[in-house]
């Protein structure tokens, strides 16, 4: 390194200057701390500026943010780092729980079911995915003890072995595994945000060879491989399009990116010797960022000069096109000039051949001068001729578009009321002998042609139209007199019905009150019923105890034989009643109920019949 940093050109971005007296910063405490360790002072003078080793258009982190976006299933959204060698014993999945076995990422889809669009039962969609699962188990030499028949009913080992193996490829070697599978495995699918994750369940999971179960299984394990395929092409050097996959040594002079990733691949080299053996100068390395940045600057300038003289190339070759193009204009006049020398030596010679007056050579230069302004008002008359041929041809073209826009509304109204198309009702007899369509030729030379063949077709449609505009308005004015018609016989139906429902109401309410005196003579006659009862038992005591004759009992009997014979008349005639007030209601409730459907299939039609006639 140079022993005066100023000397250097400005443009070299300076290794940091660490005092040997302060204590060493840890950085590991932010994942951004090597970006604030590597800004350096531009020189020792109180007029120096200190700048950063980043540009100031671009936020520290934007080599870190600039692939964030690209999901790659191993490093959280970040891409992952060729010259990156860090060393610790044991990284935590991004996609795997650190504590507590509960996911990191939270998934990207709503709470609502996702119907899965494969034919997931289909035969040839599941023997389509065993093979594209076998097939990248042979690309990858997988090592798995899987038996035969694993691809029709597997069991719960060779399923998880699988599985471990797909997603070792996407969340990273060192996932922390738990005991219960079933809860890893749906963990790392809900943060690879598999789409249809709601059809698979704890049981699918533990018993995947069933029937139900295993399409789905195999649908998933098929999405999965599809995942580990793309990131290996994503991978893949030889079609990898991220600036932060690729070497510094890789990228071109003019890609936006190159200091950021001479930057990162500095930070990426030294990081472990920073972090594993405490060291705190990195010379060799300095020197090479350094070299790089001065190697960019060249070569930045030499693009310049490459630039600057192809613009001045490109501003010669300008200047010798134009030189050309003026030598030819002037070869040009020279030759036209020898040209006209040459006719008016001729006309000289021709005119001292003809030995003319000069009163002749004036009167034929008038002459002259006369024709030319002959020839020049001849000349006007012809564009001014032109002119208004031109704006009559505008004006005959803007009358042919209004023509066609009128003709097409007439077709759509035709369309609408029958006469042309196919309509839903048919035309009188006497209409359907009138063609009504106005197909003409609005392209033809002959204007008067197109006016006599329009008339023509007006002289027999205007009055076939007329006549069935009369026709249409007697129908529309009958419909409207059916109309109020029915509306009419509608509000008389509709008073008529309120007055059975008044009079269902009068009905209900008498049947509310003989009910009521049927329950109470009922109440009356159970009370009757056992007074009797009590007067038998009394009387019975009585018997058995005074010896009363035998005639005494007959008689208590006898009354109570009547009683019963009275009660039983109360009740038959109750229920008579309460069946007749039911059927009454009833055919009152089927009254109202059909004239209600007839009223609504009325204005129906009528609505229907309107709607056609607009």
């Amino acid at each position: 390194m140079p022993a005066n940093p100023a000397a250097l050109p400005t443009s070299i971005r300076k290794p940091p200057v660490r005092s040997s007296g302060l204590p060493r910063a840890s950085m590991a405490s932010h994942p951004y701390a090597p970006l604030a360790r590597l800004s350096s002072a531009v020189g020792d003078g109180p007029n120096q500026k200190r700048r950063s080793m980043m540009p100031p258009s671009r936020p520290a982190d934007g080599f870190l943010s600039a692939s964030a976006n690209r999901s790659d299933g191993a490093s959280n959204g970040k891409t992952p780092q060729p010259g990156r060698a860090l060393t610790s014993t044991r990284r935590s999945s991004a996609f795997g729980p650190t504590g507590g076995r509960q996911s990191t990422l939270a998934p990207s889809y709503g709470s609502h079911t996702f119907k899965d669009p494969r034919p997931v039962k289909v035969p040839t969609f599941t023997s389509q995915c065993k093979e594209n699962i076998a097939g990248y188990l042979a690309s990858c030499r997988a090592q798995l003890s899987l038996s035969a028949n694993w691809q029709a009913s597997p069991t719960a080992r060779e399923f998880q072995d699988l599985f471990r193996f797909l997603a070792t490829g996407l969340v990273g070697p060192n996932y922390p595994w738990g005991k219960s599978f079933e809860k890893d495995c749906l963990s790392i699918l809900r943060d690879l945000h598999y789409p249809v994750l709601d059809t698979l369940s704890k049981t699918a999971v533990t018993a995947p060879g069933s029937h139900q179960s295993w399409p789905l299984i195999l649908a998933m394990l098929d999405w999965m491989v599809g995942l580990c395929k793309a990131q290996q092409r994503w991978q893949d050097p030889a079609s990898v399009s991220d600036s932060l996959l690729c070497r510094a040594s890789e990228l071109s002079l003019q890609h936006p990116q190159l200091e950021e990733r001479l930057f990162w691949d500095f930070v990426s080299e030294t990081y472990t010797e920073w972090f594993e053996s405490d060291v705190e100068e990195f010379g060799p390395a300095q020197r090479l960022l350094e070299e790089a940045y001065e190697y960019e600057r060249f070569m930045s300038d030499k693009l310049k000069f490459d630039n600057f003289i192809e613009k001045h190339r490109e501003k010669v070759d300008n200047l010798n096109h134009r030189i050309e193009g003026v030598g030819g204009a002037i070869m040009d006049l020279v030759q036209r000039t020898a040209t006209t020398r040459q006719h008016l030596a001729n006309v000289e010679a021709e005119v001292a051949a003809q030995n003319l007056s000069p009163d002749e050579i004036s009167r034929m230069q008038h002459d002259k001068v006369a024709l030319t302004q002959q020839l020049q008002d001849i000349g006007n008359k012809i564009a001014e001729a032109k002119r208004l041929c031109h704006d009559q041809e505008m004006r005959a073209t803007h009358c042919m578009d209004e023509c066609d826009k009128h003709l097409d509304a007439y077709d759509r109204l035709g369309g609408r009321i029958g006469t042309l198309g196919v309509a839903a009702d048919p035309l009188p007899s006497s209409f359907v002998r009138v063609d009504y369509s106005l197909n003409m030729h609005l392209g033809a030379e002959d204007a008067q042609a197109i006016l006599q063949s329009g008339r023509s077709k007006l002289e027999t449609i205007r009055p076939a139209l007329d006549s069935y505009a009369q026709g249409s308005r007697g129908q529309v004015d009958k419909l409207c007199e059916e109309e109020t018609t029915l509306e009419r016989r509608h509000q008389d139906l509709m008073e008529s019905v309120d007055n059975k429902r008044e009079e269902v109401v009068r009905r209900q309410i008498r049947y509310d009150k003989e009910r009521k005196q049927v329950d109470e003579q009922r109440e009356m006659l159970k009370e009757e019923k056992s007074e009797h009862g009590m007067a038998i038992s009394n009387l019975e005591a009585e018997v058995r105890g005074n010896g009363l004759p035998q005639g005494g009992v007959v008689q208590a009997k006898a009354r109570l034989d009547r009683s019963k014979m009275v009660f039983d008349s109360l009740l038959q005639k109750t229920q008579q009643l309460q069946v007749q007030a039911l059927t009454e209601l009833l055919g009152h409730v089927e009254a109202i109920s059909s004239c209600k459907s007839r009223t609504e299939e009325s204005l129906e039609s009528v609505m229907r019949f309107a709607e056609r006639q607009d």
